[in-house]
Parts: C-alpha cells; structure tokens; sequence
C-alpha cells in the first residue's frame, strides 16, 4: 500500500496535479485511500527523501517547490553526470544489456503515449543506461537528479511524442552497443541541453 502511494501522489506532484507550495496532511490522505496514517507517513517520509515534499514541523508536509535557478543548477549536474554515465555504458554493457536497452527504448511505441506514460518511459530508459554503466555510485546520484526534476520534465515531456523519443533512445542504444563512448557521451549531453532549451524559451 505504501509504495502505491508513493507512485500515486508521485504522479500527481509531477503533473501538477498537487501544486508546490500545497499542504499535504496525514489524515486527510489516510481518508483519502482509505488507510490508516503508518502507511501515509511512510509513503511521506519517502517522498520526502526524493525531495518531493519538505516537512512542516507540527503541521504536515509541503509539496517543494523548484526555483528556476535549481532547475538550471539540476540540468547542470545532470549532463556532467549522465555524459559520464552514457560514456562509461558504451565501455562496460555486454550485448545482453544492449538488447534490453533497446526494448526499453521501445515501450513508448505500445503504450497510451500520455505525458505521464513518456516520462515514465524515459526514465527507465534512462534508469537502465545508468545501471549499464556498471557504478552503482552514479546511478544513484542520477536517479536523485531526475526525482528532483520530474515536474520541469514533465513540462518539458509535452514537446515530445512517443516516435521522437524512441528514436533519440534507440540511437543512444545503438552507440552504446558499437562500444563508442564519446559518441553516447556528446549524444546525451546534446539531448540533455536540446531539453533544457526547450524549457526555458
């Protein structure tokens, strides 16, 4: 039940559906899905360690709010570390993790093709090129990165469409499987500031 929640009002944060800067309360939520508060609070404390909702003491939970400055600083982060990650893939994935990576990259071809549904493709698209890189260390830090940006994403995700993104991600899957590490290196860094233009114009 818990980590239902968690997608749940994960979900509704990232599309806005739950604003920044709105209280969320145990009980109200407890009513909501019908539980009792353990789950809630558990559910919050994870989202809170995503850096989703930021505690109130002796009120609740805020949902956090992104100023463009750490939206930029994210983006920032992001292309340094996930060029290294594209890199260190393309030198470390064996033909098993390649073929995954391209039926990740596929997805968005069988599915309802939504905002919600594409952002949730790309992560994991992203989530296993980040795992082929084979350090543990900076898929961890990648995935904190993309949590903390999934509502410029989101807004971001509206420019594309499910054969657009297939494309960019089979091509990445293809580099990384012709073992070329400067080419999936400058592949993701010119994705990644593709994106962030299209967000700040």
């Amino acid at each position: 039940m818990t980590a239902r929640i968690v997608e749940l009002m994960k979900r509704e944060i990232v599309n806005g559906t739950i604003g920044p800067d709105e209280v969320v309360i145990e009980s109200a939520l407890a009513a909501r899905f019908g539980v009792s508060k353990t789950p809630v609070r558990e559910a919050l404390l994870r989202l809170h360690q995503m850096g989703l909702v930021s505690v109130i003491p002796g009120k609740g939970y805020t949902v956090t709010k992104l100023s463009w400055k750490e939206v930029k600083d994210l983006y920032e982060v992001r292309l340094a570390m996930e060029g290294i990650a594209a890199e260190l893939a393309a030198q470390r994935a064996d033909p098993a993790t390649v073929t995954q990576l391209m039926r990740i990259a596929e997805r968005p071809l069988y599915t309802d093709a939504s905002v919600d549904t594409l952002l949730q493709c790309n992560f994991e698209f992203h989530q296993a090129v980040w795992q082929a890189s084979r350090n543990d260390r900076l898929a961890l830090i990648l995935t904190q990165v993309i949590h903390d940006l999934m509502r410029a994403m989101h807004t971001a995700m509206h420019f594309e469409n499910a054969p657009e993104l297939v494309a960019q991600h089979r091509a990445l899957a293809e580099l990384i499987g012709r073992q070329d590490p400067a080419g999936a290196r400058q592949f993701v860094q010119d994705h990644i500031r593709s994106t962030q233009r299209r967000l700040f114009e």
